[in-house]
């Protein structure tokens, strides 16, 4: 008896192997008239991704160098604007200081009148 099951056993598995084989027999494909195997298949499959993913990878880059090219347009116009700045922080002391000296001079000289008197 367990000599039976024990051949049934390897029949059984043989038959599921050969199964197996004709399953992948079955599976190739004919795509544009040319056979495609399970290999070919993922190969094809494989170089679409690849060339989704170079797509990707070109658009960012792309997006990259825009980006790239904003930052030194930004880094620029600081740049200037700092530069206004001190300009504009040197034109303020100078004024400043222009208006302490008048302001100085201006009171030197009412300083030298004797003072009116009031009439009231």
């Amino acid at each position: 008896m367990v000599g039976f099951v024990h051949s049934q056993f390897f029949a059984i598995n043989k038959y599921k192997f050969n199964l197996y084989y004709l399953f992948k027999l079955t599976t190739t494909l004919y795509i544009q008239g040319v056979e495609l195997g399970p290999l070919e298949i993922q190969i094809n499959s494989l170089q679409k991704s690849i060339e989704a993913e170079q797509q990707e990878i070109a658009e960012l880059q792309q997006m990259w160098l825009r980006d790239q090219s904003e930052l030194v347009r930004l880094s620029k116009e600081k740049e200037t604007q700092t530069r206004d700045v001190e300009n504009l922080k040197k034109q303020l002391t100078i004024l400043s200081q222009k208006k302490l000296r008048t302001e100085g001079s201006v009171q030197a000289e009412l300083d030298h009148f004797p003072e009116q008197p009031s009439f009231n």
